[in-house]
């Protein structure tokens, strides 16, 4: 199956799901979610319904925008590439803080590869977050807010117990978004992310 036929077939995930009982309760049932989301170059185009990926700076990052990119030429969709900004708390993405302009210059990098290759193209910058779960639940807000067709992840460097554990930045997304949440490989088609999924992926790191 192409990985357009992936997109365009499976079903929309149901929103609603919460997690971190702890941390809804400080923030409050209706309370927003709270995060910085910073545009790099040209917006998105109006009414399109583009992949979102999330990477941060890593050595896998260039080859998760890749991934993504390749779902987003398959689908005819515009990629929006959401740099997930190193911070002392969300560890999964990162390894150690960066500057904003540290962040800008990995968003600029990524944009005009993907450009090049004749994607519509835009940016952002993910700051000023809580906590893990807290930045997944900030993506999943954005990626409903753009209409999102799906917001694709890598492997994380820090693994597979981490980056899928409960509590964490793609538990976290997956469960808050309204779209699809996919895991893209360099190799092979993207992976629908649900519950059960998450699980297995879990399990296998054990």
């Amino acid at each position: 199956m192409g990985a357009a036929s992936f997109v365009l077939a499976i079903p929309v995930l149901a929103t609603g799901h919460k997690m971190l009982a702890g941390a809804e309760a400080h923030l409050g049932e209706a309370g927003p979610v709270t995060a910085r989301l910073t545009a790099v170059g040209d917006p998105a185009p109006a009414g399109t319904a583009p992949v979102v990926v999330a990477v941060g700076s890593h050595g896998r990052a260039q080859a998760i925008v890749e991934a993504a990119a390749r779902l987003a030429s398959a689908t005819g969709s515009p990629l929006e590439i959401v740099h997930v900004q190193q911070t002392a708390v969300v560890e999964e993405q990162a390894t150690e803080t960066e500057t904003t302009d540290q962040a800008r210059a990995a968003v600029t990098a990524h944009l005009e590869r993907a450009a090049a290759h004749g994607l519509t193209v835009s940016g952002q910058i993910l700051s000023s977050v809580g906590d893990h779960a807290a930045a997944g639940r900030a993506l999943a807000h954005h990626a409903d807010e753009v209409g999102a067709r799906a917001v694709a992840v890598g492997r994380s460097p820090r693994g597979a117990l981490a980056q899928f554990a409960d509590g964490s930045f793609t538990s976290a997304l997956t469960h808050e978004a309204s779209c699809d949440v996919v895991l893209v490989e360099t190799e092979g088609e993207p992976r629908r992310l649900t519950r059960n999924a998450l699980k297995e992926l879990r399990g296998s790191a054990v």
